[in-house]
This record gives C-alpha cells, sequence and structure tokens, in this order.
C-alpha cells in the first residue's frame, strides 16, 4: 500500500529531528537543574539557558506520541499528536477517552490491540485504524504500540503515523481555541493572605482545592491549615517565612500536603510581607500551585532521556551532533551511512571532511543562517562523502543545541532516494485520497432555528440528487423528503438535541426526487445562539446505503457462517468467561458422542477432557481469565461420553459473542494424526536404520555446500573419528584426492548454478590416513526436512577394482590358456590326423608284413638250403648268397620298423639308475671300427622311472644315426676323426640324454621335415628313425630336441621329467 510507505517516512523524517533535540535537551535538563530545585519559569512549564530546548523541541516535534497507563489513561501528549487528531494543546485531549478519536467500527480492534499487548507481554504491536478528527473528519492512521517505563511505571507508548496528510476543518482551530482558555482557567493557581497579628488565613477556591481543605463559615487559622502538611515538612514552612520576614524578601518553599483520601501532593508555595502604614509586617501574601506532575517529572528525566536515545538509536536516518567542528555523539545509521566499521571510525571527527567539497560552502552557509537554539533548518539536498572516498546524495536538516554546556549543533542526514520515492507515493495517495472524498458521499449543514434557513454543502446536494435550486430551505421541507415511517423518529432525535445540547446521530430513509430511497446516518449537535435565542444545528450526513446493502450482506454472510461451521469437521466449542458453554456444533457433538446439543452444553465442568488432564486444562483456563501467559494451542487427551479416551487438540482463542467476551475453542481429532505419525516414524527409522547400516557412504548437502547429514559408513570410509567431524570441513571436495578435487568441485560449483552438470562419476577420495581409494559418487537431488537438497552416495570401489584387475588377468590367463589350449587342440588334431593315418598305416603295414614276411621265410629257407648244397666251394656264389641274405634282413628291419612305429605300445615304467642302464645299452651295440665313442655321464647314483624297452630302442636310433652320420664323413684330415659322444645330465628337474655326433650335418632347408614320418636323405631305411625316438618321448611326457649345424655335426637330446609318474600312475595315465 502507497499510502502507507508514505506515511512511515515522512513520520519516520519528522520523528528524526524532534526525537534527536528532545533527547539532547533532556540531557542538557538533567546535567544543568540542581535536584529538588523549581521557579516559576519552571512551574509555567519554561526555563532558561539550556532548559528551553526541551520544551520547545518536543513539543515542536513531527512525531505524535502520547504515553497512555494500562487502563488506557493517557498520561502525556506531545503537540504533535494533538495536531493530529486536531487539537491546539496536548491538555484538549488528555480529557478524552483513549478510544474517542477511534472511529466507531475500529475502536474495539484498538481496545484488542492493547489487551493483547498488556496481557500477552508482547513488546510490539501495530496497529491499523479510521481515526477521527475533532472537526468530525476522517483519516487513516497507524499507530505503533509498546510497553515502556514512564514515570516509573509500566505505560504504553503510542506513536501514530498521519497517512492520508487530510487538512484540519477551519472551526478546528476555533475549537482548538476554546480549549486552550478553558486549559488556562484551570491552571491549578491558587492565592492567600495570612495576617500575622491573628494568623487568620484567606484562601481562595482554586487554593482551598488544592490544599485538600473545603469552603468554611469560619475564618481559617494557620493551625489548620498546618494539619494538611506533611509532618517533616512543617519546620521547613516555618523557617521560610520567618526568613523573609526578618530579611523583608520574597521566598518560595515546596512542601508535601496529605490529601483527605490520603494522597501525597506536592505545592509550591511563593510570597511575600506586605507591610502597613506603620511600616511593620502586617500579612503575608502569595500563591500556590500543585507542582505534583512537574516533581514526577523531574525525577523521570533520566528515564526519558533514555526513552529519547533509544528511539534515536533505531531511526533509520543518520543522527549526529558535533562541538567545535569535532563529531561527539552519533547514532547506528550514521555509522552505516557513511560506511564506518565502527562509532569510534566517526566519534572525534570534523564534520566537514563528511561533506561533498562543492558543497561544504553551501552547508556552511546554511548553519550562519540558523543561530538560534533550537531554531532547525528546513531540509535540502546535498552530496555526503563516504570514509571510503564515494559519494552520495542525501536530505539534511541542522539545528542549533546546548550540549554539556556548549554550543552544538545536530545534524539530521535522510536518504534522498526513499525520500524521493515516498513523494510520489505521496502525490499517488493524494490523488486516491481526493477520489476518496468524493466517493465517500458525507455532506455537511447547517441549520438557523432562529431564521428557519439550512445552508448544505455541495456533496449534501449530490446526496439527494437534487441541484441547489431545488433543494429544501425548510425545515419542513426536509422533513418532507424522509421516509413517512422515520419522520417521527428523526423528529424525537432533533427535538433532543435541540433540549439537551449533546450530540444525537440518526438513521432514516430519504425519498428521492426521482424516487430512489437512499439510507442516511445524520450526527447533528446543538450550538448557542449568536443571532437569535435557539441557536443553530449543525451536523454530518452520510449516504449508507451502500453500508445497509452490505450489512444485509454480512446478515447472509454470518448465516453461511455459520452453515459453514455446522459443516464443519473439527468440533466448535463457545465459552463464556465464566465457563458456560454457549455453543457447539455438529462436528463436536459426533466426536464426544453426545445425542443432543442440551446434553452437550450441559455436561459437567471439564467433561471433555480425560480426568488426569482436567487439572492442566483448568491452569491454562484460570491462567487465561487473570490475564497471565497461557498456551493457545496444545495437545490433550479427551473422552468421549461413552467413556473411551482419545487424543485432540485444541485451539483457545478470545472473541465477543452475543456482546460479552468469550472464548472460542476449536478441537481436532488426532486420531488418525497419531496413527500417521506413528506409521511415519516407524518409516523414518526403517529408513534412518537402513541408511545408517548401509555400507554405502550417504552425505546431503544443502544448495549452498552446507552438510546437515552423514552416516557412519562414510565416516568410516574416510577415516574419521566422527560423523560431527565430517560436518565442520569447510572445504568442498575435502575427501577427495588431490589430483581429482579440482573437477570434483568444479561439479559441485555448476550444479549449485544451476548448469548442468554430471551425476553419476568416479574420483578418487583420500583417507586420513593419506591411503587413496577409488570411489564412484551418485549425486541427486530431492527434500530434506522440507527444504531442497543434495544427495550423494559414495561408494567403496577398492573391492571392484580389485576384482576387475583379478578379472582382466584371469580373462589374459583365460585367453592365454584358450590360446594354448587351442594349441593342444591343434596338436590334438593333428595327432589325431596322423594317429589315423597311423592307424591305417599300421594295418596296411600289418598286412604287408604279413604278405612279405611269408615269401622271405622262404627265401631265407630256401637259401639256407642253397648255401649248404655249394658248402663254400664256389666264393663268387658265397658272396652272392651273402648279398640275398643281407636283403632279407633289411627287408626284415624295414617291417619292423613300420610295426613298431605305428604299433603303440603302453608303457611299463620301471625305476632306472640312467647311467648304469645306458652302459648296457652301449655294451650290447656294436660300435664301427675306426669311430671314437666318447661317455659323459653325470647321473651316477640318479634312478628315474621309464620304460627301459622303449627308451632303449630311442637311444638306439639316435646312436644308430651318429654312426652312420659319421661313417659318411670323409677321410680324416688333420685332427677331426669320426666321433660320437654319448652323454647324461639332470637339468630343471628333467633327463637329459644326448647323441652328438661330428658328422655333416643336416642341411638347414632340411631341418624341420626330419621328423616327418617315411622322410629320409639316405638311399635305404624308410624315414622312421626320429618320428619314432619322438612317439617314444612324448609317451614319457618328454620329447626330443635337434640342432645341428651342416658340415660341423648333430646334436640330439632325447629329455622326460625326473618326476615321470610311476607304474601305477602311468598305467592310469595310458
Amino acid at each position: 500500500m502507497i499510502w502507507h510507505s508514505v506515511a512511515l517516512m515522512t513520520a519516520i523524517g519528522a520523528a528524526m529531528f524532534a526525537a534527536g533535540v528532545a533527547a539532547v535537551a533532556i540531557s542538557q535538563r538533567l546535567r544543568s537543574r540542581p535536584a529538588g530545585v523549581q521557579d516559576d519559569d519552571a512551574a509555567d512549564g519554561r526555563a532558561d539557558g539550556a532548559d528551553t530546548s526541551f520544551p520547545m523541541l518536543v513539543e515542536n516535534s513531527d512525531l505524535a506520541i502520547q504515553i497512555l497507563r494500562p487502563d488506557g489513561g493517557r498520561l502525556f501528549i506531545n503537540r504533535a499528536c494533538a495536531r493530529l487528531f486536531g487539537f491546539e494543546r496536548p491538555e484538549e485531549l488528555l480529557a478524552l477517552s483513549p478510544f474517542a478519536m477511534v472511529a466507531p467500527e475500529d475502536r474495539e480492534t484498538v481496545r484488542q490491540a492493547l489487551i493483547d499487548l498488556i496481557r500477552r507481554d508482547r513488546g510490539r504491536i501495530l496497529v491499523e485504524c479510521e481515526t477521527l478528527t475533532r472537526d468530525g473528519g476522517r483519516f487513516r492512521t497507524e499507530t505503533h504500540l509498546q510497553q515502556v517505563r514512564w514515570n516509573g511505571e509500566d505505560s504504553i507508548l503510542q506513536i501514530h503515523f498521519d497517512v492520508t496528510q487530510r487538512l484540519r476543518a477551519a472551526d478546528a482551530v476555533r475549537q482548538s481555541e476554546e480549549r486552550l482558555n478553558n486549559a488556562q482557567r484551570i491552571a491549578r493557581f491558587g492565592s492567600w493572605d495570612m495576617w500575622l497579628d491573628t494568623e487568620r488565613l484567606e484562601i481562595s477556591e482554586e487554593g482551598l482545592r488544592m490544599l485538600g481543605l473545603g469552603k468554611s463559615a469560619h475564618p481559617l487559622r494557620v493551625g489548620e491549615v498546618l494539619s494538611r502538611f506533611h509532618p517533616d515538612d512543617i519546620a521547613t514552612v516555618k523557617q521560610a517565612r520567618a526568613g523573609a520576614m526578618r530579611n523583608d524578601t520574597p521566598y518560595a518553599v515546596d512542601y508535601r500536603i496529605v490529601t483527605g483520601d490520603g494522597e501525597t501532593r506536592f505545592v509550591r508555595e511563593c510570597g511575600e510581607v506586605a507591610r502597613g502604614e506603620d511600616g511593620r509586617p502586617e500579612r503575608l501574601s502569595g500563591v500556590v500551585q500543585d507542582v505534583t506532575e512537574l516533581r514526577r517529572a523531574q525525577d523521570t528525566l533520566w528515564e526519558q532521556e533514555s526513552f529519547y536515545r533509544e528511539l534515536i538509536g533505531i531511526l533509520p536516518d543518520t543522527i549526529y551532533i558535533h562541538v567545535d567542528n569535532r563529531i561527539v555523539m552519533a547514532n547506528a545509521a550514521t555509522v552505516s551511512m557513511f560506511g564506518a566499521d565502527s562509532l569510534d571510525d566517526i566519534l572525534g571527527r570534523d564534520p566537514d571532511t563528511l561533506i561533498h567539497p562543492e558543497d561544504v560552502r553551501a552547508i556552511r552557509a546554511r548553519r550562519s543562517s540558523y543561530t538560534i537554539v533550537g531554531q532547525r533548518s528546513p531540509y535540502a539536498r546535498f552530496r555526503y562523502r563516504r570514509l571510503d572516498g564515494s559519494y552520495f546524495e542525501a536530505e539534511s536538516c541542522s539545528a542549533p543545541i546546548i550540549w554539556q554546556g556548549k554550543p552544538a549543533r545536530l545534524i539530521i542526514n535522510r536518504d534522498i532516494a526513499s525520500r524521493l520515492e515516498a513523494e510520489g507515493a505521496l502525490r499517488d495517495s493524494e490523488s486516491r485520497l481526493k477520489e476518496a472524498q468524493r466517493i465517500a458521499m458525507v455532506g455537511d449543514w447547517e441549520h438557523d432555528l432562529d431564521a428557519g434557513t439550512t445552508l448544505w454543502s455541495d456533496e449534501l446536494y449530490r446526496i439527494f440528487g437534487t441541484p441547489p435550486a431545488d433543494a429544501p430551505r425548510t425545515r419542513q421541507a426536509f422533513i418532507d423528503m424522509v421516509h413517512p415511517e422515520d419522520r417521527e423518529a428523526l423528529l424525537l432525535s432533533m427535538s433532543m438535541t435541540e433540549k439537551t445540547g449533546t450530540a444525537v446521530t440518526s438513521n432514516y430513509r430519504v425519498i428521492l426526487p426521482n424516487g430512489d430511497v437512499r439510507h442516511l446516518r445524520t450526527t447533528r449537535e446543538y450550538l448557542s445562539g449568536k443571532n437569535g435565542p435557539k441557536g443553530r444545528l449543525r451536523g454530518i450526513t452520510q449516504d449508507v446505503t451502500e453500508q445497509k446493502l452490505v450489512e444485509a450482506e454480512l446478515r447472509e454472510s454470518e448465516k453461511r457462517f455459520r452453515d459453514l461451521v455446522e459443516g464443519s469437521v473439527q468440533g466448535v466449542m463457545i465459552r463464556n468467561w465464566d465457563g458456560e458453554r454457549r455453543y457447539v456444533n455438529r462436528a463436536l457433538l459426533e466426536m464426544f458422542g453426545f445425542e443432543s446439543v442440551e446434553a452437550a452444553l450441559n455436561a459437567p465442568p471439564g467433561g471433555f477432557v480425560a480426568p488426569y488432564e482436567r487439572e492442566r486444562v483448568s491452569r491454562h483456563a484460570m491462567a487465561r481469565l487473570g490475564g497471565a501467559d497461557a498456551p493457545a494451542d496444545y495437545p490433550v487427551d479427551c473422552i468421549r461420553a461413552d467413556g473411551t479416551v482419545f487424543p485432540a487438540h485444541f485451539y483457545v482463542r478470545e472473541l465477543k459473542w452475543m456482546g460479552a467476551p468469550a472464548f472460542h475453542i476449536s478441537v481436532f481429532d488426532l486420531t488418525d494424526l497419531k496413527h500417521a505419525e506413528q506409521a511415519l516414524r516407524a518409516s523414518e527409522e526403517n529408513f534412518h536404520d537402513m541408511v545408517e547400516n548401509s555400507h554405502l557412504g550417504v552425505m546431503i548437502r544443502r544448495k549452498n555446500g552446507e552438510r546437515v547429514y552423514v552416516n557412519q559408513a562414510l565416516v568410516d570410509m574416510i577415516g574419521y573419528e566422527s560423523a560431527d567431524y565430517v560436518m565442520k570441513l569447510d572445504q568442498d571436495g575435502a575427501f577427495v584426492a588431490p589430483h581429482d578435487r579440482d573437477r570434483v568441485c568444479d561439479y559441485v560449483y555448476r550444479r549449485r548454478a544451476g548448469d548442468s552438470r554430471p551425476t553419476d562419476y568416479e574420483a578418487d577420495c583420500i583417507r586420513t590416513d593419506g591411503i587413496v581409494f577409488p570411489a564412484h559418487f551418485y549425486v541427486r537431488e530431492t527434500e530434506w526436512m522440507g527444504e531442497p537438497v543434495v544427495y550423494t552416495t559414495l561408494v567403496d570401489l577398492t573391492d571392484v577394482k580389485r576384482a576387475e584387475h583379478e578379472v582382466q588377468k584371469l580373462n589374459q590367463e583365460l585367453e592365454a590358456r584358450v590360446e594354448q589350449r587351442t594349441e593342444q587342440l591343434r596338436q590334438a588334431q593333428s595327432e589325431l590326423v596322423k594317429q589315423e593315418r597311423l592307424a591305417t598305416l599300421g594295418q596296411l603295414t600289418a598286412t604287408v608284413s604279413h604278405e612279405l614276411r611269408n615269401p622271405l621265410g622262404a627265401m631265407r629257407n630256401s637259401l639256407y638250403v642253397v648255401r649248404n648244397r655249394i658248402d663254400g666251394t664256389d666264393s663268387q656264389l658265397s658272396t652272392t648268397l651273402d648279398r640275398i641274405d643281407r636283403n632279407i634282413t633289411r627287408c626284415d628291419g624295414i617291417i619292423e620298423e613300420l610295426l613298431d612305429y605305428t604299433r603303440i605300445r603302453a608303457l611299463a615304467p620301471v625305476p632306472v639308475t640312467v647311467d648304469a642302464w645306458i652302459e648296457e645299452v652301449l655294451d650290447e651295440h656294436p660300435i664301427p671300427p675306426g669311430v671314437t665313442l666318447r661317455r659323459d655321464f653325470r647321473m651316477p647314483a640318479a634312478a628315474v622311472y621309464m620304460d627301459p624297452a622303449r627308451m632303449r630302442r630311442a637311444v638306439v636310433n639316435a646312436l644308430e644315426n651318429a654312426l652312420q652320420a659319421v661313417a659318411e664323413t670323409a677321410p680324416p684330415a688333420g685332427d677331426r676323426s669320426p666321433e660320437v659322444t654319448i652323454g647324461s645330465a639332470l637339468r630343471d628337474d628333467r633327463v637329459e640324454i644326448t647323441i652328438r655326433d661330428n658328422g655333416p650335418g643336416i642341411p638347414a632347408e632340411i631341418g624341420q621335415q626330419v621328423f616327418e614320418p617315411l622322410f629320409s636323405t639316405r638311399n635305404f631305411g624308410v624315414g622312421l628313425g626320429l618320428p619314432v625316438i619322438r612317439q617314444i618321448m612324448e609317451q614319457h611326457d618328454g620329447g626330443v630336441t635337434l640342432n645341428s649345424v651342416e658340415g660341423a655335426g648333430t646334436t640330439v637330446i632325447l629329455w622326460f621329467p625326473a618326476s615321470f609318474p610311476a607304474p601305477a600312475a602311468a598305467a592310469s595315465g595310458s
């Protein structure tokens, strides 16, 4: 509301100067006046020197202030407050009821605000109401209510702010002057004369009243009057009078009197000696004045100074005082406006250093124009300088004052930005005010009873729907326009006003010329005649037709409200202050199981509350009735008519019911709510247990980064002692490893800024012991305790990463094994193919060998017969027969080799001493002449398992190949001669049998073909020697290695594991 801000800014601006000057004046007044001393000027409300500033500045303050007693009586009103309500002097308003100037429709609101402030001991209340001026005008005010101490008593401070700026009516001045004259008449001064020879007293009527004495038929004596004096003050009065007579000087003395009702009042007596014609003292004459309030005001000056200082401290504009060009006092707003860190930065400064250099001269010129103490300069706009060197504009005013006995100047600066805004709002408010006056439909009138003429305002013509020329000019013409049913009552009220002179308000209807019926409300008062004996009637008339319509709607609304209350699901009960139930709704009956309204209303006291709760509820009710603090809403167990107890909640409010104070009690059945709360608590406990017992770390943070929850799993994960320590970590990403911290913090900052950001990511974290571990962050936005938060789940990936590493390692091993197994399968497939081929070859060989051996056997037998017949006589024939015999033997050997290669037999391993076994094999095999056989045995005592027969076949084949190779060597040249070396050794847990020769070697291009079956480099043989060797060694889980250098010889190594299985294992393996 714009009018609200206008009133607030205008009132605060005026309050600054008045409150500041008043506080300074109070301080100077307290310091300059000796305690207990009053003079005539002070009795008149005036003071000289420093004291002149206090009444003048307070009375001229723009802040409308009044102080009330708790019972509503006014204690203090300043001039601004009186002017606000259309009065010139505060005394005029003091005589009225505190609610007299509040519009009737808002009086209850203000009264309730005061009751609320007192009963609940609330520090401050703001109430808005429609307020009346003395001349009958209406304007809107905001009133700030606050409890204070005033004159040593609990009081209520009221500060009124006019939010409409309505001009006062012209006759308010006249009425203010009349009240001023009346106030002067009751100034409470009394005069007296005391004859010294007879001690007879003559005292005026006001003096008698002041001294608590009534009129007496006989002359008063000094003793009678002294009986009213306080016993402790009688000697002081006598001494002052005696001194005046002795020194022939005027005197003044303060003393106390005790009134008839026991009240003690302070009186100031001033007198002088009157001498007779002979020059001797004849009598004492003087005046007495009741200075009780003045003495009490003096005792509370320090309290008032504290009050005004506090008021200055809370004002939003700057107030500071400088003496001799040095700032000696400043409020908090000054520190803030000039950008200071503390009050010490302001105090002691030259005030001109806080002014823009270009405005210093103008401000000094204004100071020289206003030199009278208390004379305030008008507000003007200037530029000021903050302590940091920047400049700002403000409106400023100043006034010369006395500060601690020295000339000083009070400066007030107002924020110009707020002022400009307020001025714009004021213009809008004034425009709306004019519009409101137009539509308020209020007109004034005056009727001269002697002349019988009536004067109407322009608005009244519009209300009656007639132009001025056609308006009723006489009283009877006006009565004729009144609705016939309302004429008698209106005439009666008019007559009452004329007879009693009291103001009377009438409601009636009029019939307009166009036939419309309007409802009017007129308030009239009687004024004594000036031009005749009858006088005048004056009043205001308002068109309340719309109000009547609204009242009708209100009645309808009340009916709808009652229907609404009756249809409510919550129980409602109205109870007056003596505990009597006046109303219950249908929901309350059903809630408590009553069959009828009468049963509920007549239930015994406390019948709605469980027995064990009745004492507490009764205590609350008694406290509330006594004006003490009591809870307005509280839970309580209730009891139904059938005796069942259920939880409920009471909401208690004060209201008016049928014109009397009462309590409105709303009752809520909490049965379902309690069940829901229990379920919710169980759910929360389950959730809490689930989160706390989870192996996942959980952290909840507000949007500003503040942590509000971490679970134990997160605390254990990062190695801290407790969750409280984690909650206090300041740095974002405090437990993220340094190399990932910037990235994670960037995610956090982007999330706070509302930008896109990853919600699932991995980062390395660091424990308190410095160990870095991998983790995964899951970030989600959700709500926690009704506010948006960021929910982060932290998963320790140490085991996952270890498992991934193990899986990767196993995958690599698996790939190697698969590759190895694939190779083995390829070899097995090749071996299978070879075995199939060998099986086929074996079958073929068996058939061929059988078919060949029979003729070979016949040939050998025939050769034997032939050899016996020739009996060695023919040498040529013997040579031929020998050739035939060798070839038969050779063919038989070829057949044997084929059968041996194709027929794979199971091994029969036995423990064998390798070196001794090789010696036996060599001893059985002839060595051709010219060939040197060397032995290199290195396993003299080593015994291993092997099949001696099969191994013999392998060694013999290798040895024969070596002997055949050296046999092909050219004749020895130099020191080279055919040589074969056979040896044994145990290397890398395997047995090696080596046969090495120095023959011609094997060409490199056929080195890989020598192990293929049926491949041979000689003209004789079938090429099965090396394949048989390899077959035998593979049966022993070993192999054969061939190294050959063409022209240097060949080395064949037969090897098998030293741990070759025993016969049982070999059998099971085969």
